[in-house]
């Protein structure tokens, strides 16, 4: 019985709070849910029409109530712009405006003949749905049912009660309309959000991914650098027999602290190997074997022009940039323009190692390189060792990707 008590003290203190919300203090209307507008050819003359057409039916309201209604020239133009307010304001205030508009549904009856069906002029009748509508589209739903059963009240009141249940049935249809548009926008926001989230968490997944696998990547290839100096100071006594004591001594600590170093990069690579799967045992690949890439994805049916310049020392990190890039350029290519040309140009000049891999056009317009996670890995790799990357579509329609390395080691 006490439960009972409390939800029923709950249930009236939200109901008498509604009440006082629709009939007074501040619009409790939800803003209105932005869309990006399509431009369209008539869309400037949208707000001039909509002016005139207010002005006329204000016009028209006016001489409605100085034929039928017999009122002095100012107080039916006060009148019909009583009743016509409401829609200027209905956008950015809807309950607001329907308080205005109860206020007219109120006045707008005042002189009527008795043999009056309807004691209001039809746009009042007009205006009060559509003030209606967007409370119902905005304002919560007890607001919404508060504003509708006043309404009710008013027109059951103010007129013939032959008319009245098409009335009510009428108000009825509309804050249905209304409340229904409501949720579903709300679904659809709701929806959009959580889409957002879904896709910034993804990309933030695939980045932390791809810096991790260069990482990894990376610190192989310094551990495999750090190897063969750790062995080649350890044997340097033995490779060279007329070395002075001092010397052996220095070589020894070089090989301890490049063991030591190796240990500490080997633990730094296993922290980075946090996922499933085993780690990667085979051999990076280098810039020479970008040769044999390229042959593969022939075989695989791309259609690809090649200009190798591979002349040139290159360190082990920038080779293996330039063979991922190139690979994921080539499957970006094989993906979104099947059985196109493919054009690969590496060169080698002036310490730099430059790459370019451009398609011709394909069945699909080619589209923006920001946001594919398989470019945001290519630009990973260009700015980790210093270098630039560029992914866009040509003037043709085709899609280019171009990145510039500088051969040595990243500083």
């Amino acid at each position: 019985m006490a439960v009972n008590l409390r939800v029923m003290s709950s249930f009236l203190a939200r109901v008498v709070r509604d009440l006082l919300r629709t009939v007074w203090g501040p619009d409790p209307s939800a803003p209105a849910v932005r869309r990006p507008a399509k431009s369209r050819w008539f869309t400037p003359l949208l707000a001039p029409v909509g002016v005139l057409a207010w002005i006329g039916l204000t016009i028209a309201t006016q001489q409605f109530y100085q034929d039928n209604r017999h009122f002095e020239g100012l107080v039916a133009a006060a009148m019909a712009v009583l009743v016509m307010a409401p829609v200027l304001f209905v956008r950015i205030k809807p309950v607001w405006t329907w308080r205005l508009a109860a206020v007219g549904l109120v006045l707008g009856a005042y002189g009527r003949a008795g043999n009056e069906a309807w004691p209001w002029v039809a746009t009042q009748v007009l205006v009060a749905l559509v003030v209606l509508f967007y409370v119902a589209l905005r304002a919560p739903s007890g607001v919404t049912l508060w504003s509708a059963v006043i309404t009710c009240v008013l027109l059951w009141s103010l007129m013939p009660n032959a008319n009245g249940a098409s009335a009510t049935l009428l108000i009825v249809v509309v804050v249905i309309l209304g409340q229904q548009i409501q949720v579903r926008r709300r679904a659809q926001a709701e929806l959009h959000v959580q889409e957002e989230r879904s896709e910034l968490a993804e990309a933030r997944r695939a980045l932390l991914e791809e810096r991790a696998r260069i990482a990894r990547e990376l610190h192989d290839v310094v551990a495999h650098s750090m190897s063969l100096l750790a062995v080649r100071a350890e044997t340097a006594p033995y490779r060279l027999p007329d070395l002075p004591d001092s010397a052996r001594a220095e070589f020894l600590e070089v090989a301890a602290s490049a063991r030591q170093t190796l240990v500490e990069l080997r633990r730094m690579l296993g922290a980075l190997r946090t996922g499933p799967g085993e780690p990667e045992r085979a051999p990076q690949p280098a810039l020479a074997d970008l040769p044999e890439l390229i042959g593969t994805a022939r075989h695989a049916g791309l259609r690809i022009d090649a200009d190798l310049t591979l002349d040139g020392e290159v360190s082990p990190a920038a080779g293996l940039a330039a063979y991922r890039i190139v690979q994921e350029a080539l499957s970006n290519a094989a993906r979104h323009a099947a059985g196109t040309q493919v054009h690969v140009t590496v060169q080698v000049h002036s310490g730099l190692l430059d790459l370019l891999v451009r398609n011709e056009p394909g069945p699909e317009p080619a589209t923006s390189g920001g946001s594919g996670h398989g470019l945001l890995g290519m630009r990973e790799r260009a700015l980790v060792l210093g270098g630039t990357l560029r992914a866009e579509p040509t003037a043709d329609g085709g899609f280019e990707v171009a990145a510039t390395l500088p051969v040595g080691e990243a500083e």
